[in-house]
């Protein structure tokens, strides 16, 4: 009984960290403490599909829009004109978990999520702070599966601004650490 009671608390907490975001530093401490963003460009030419998993009206121009304004507001501080870094985003997928896949998947659905081509480059020297490297992230709620999850997912808007924010916040974490 205890044996079992354990295993079940042990797949819980590992269904519940599956959907968690890796904070894992992109650049070495040294490099990300003297990083000034002064740029962040998003490209979706890669984003073929638009929105999959959940039906959503954005297009890809939206999601550029929606992404570019969030890593904008997390990744430019009051020195962003004297920034020495600028940071390309190029967005290959933006998926929205239905309702339906939390249900039937439960907490194998997965979570909802961006995942994109981060690259930064040396403003005005071009020199390659980070090579292309691929990040993906999700909101920063917890969601359940199952029969739970199936009721309490947000609405579409919501849980896709969720997303937007959730990757913004997870890509300045990763490149700036705890540095503003």
């Amino acid at each position: 009984m205890i044996q079992a009671r354990t295993i079940s608390l042990g797949l819980i907490a590992a269904a519940a960290l599956a959907g968690c975001n890796t904070t894992e530093p992109l650049l070495d401490e040294s490099v990300s403490q003297g990083l000034v963003v002064r740029s962040v460009t998003v490209d979706v030419s890669a984003l073929q599909k638009g929105i999959t998993g959940r039906e959503s009206d954005k297009t890809p121009a939206q999601v550029k829009a929606d992404v570019e304004q969030a890593l904008r507001a997390t990744l430019l501080g009051p020195d962003a004109r004297r920034g020495n870094a600028e940071v390309l985003v190029q967005i290959t997928s933006v998926r929205l978990v239905s309702p339906g896949q939390k249900f039937a998947l439960g907490s194998l659905g997965g979570a909802s999520a961006i995942t994109g081509v981060i690259t930064v480059t040396g403003a005005g020297s071009g020199s390659v702070l980070l090579a292309p490297t691929e990040v993906s992230a999700s909101s920063e709620e917890l969601r359940l599966g199952g029969v739970i999850g199936a009721l309490t997912t947000p609405s579409v808007e919501k849980d896709y601004a969720d997303t937007v924010a959730g990757f913004a916040n997870n890509v300045k974490t990763r490149l700036l650490g705890g540095n503003e």
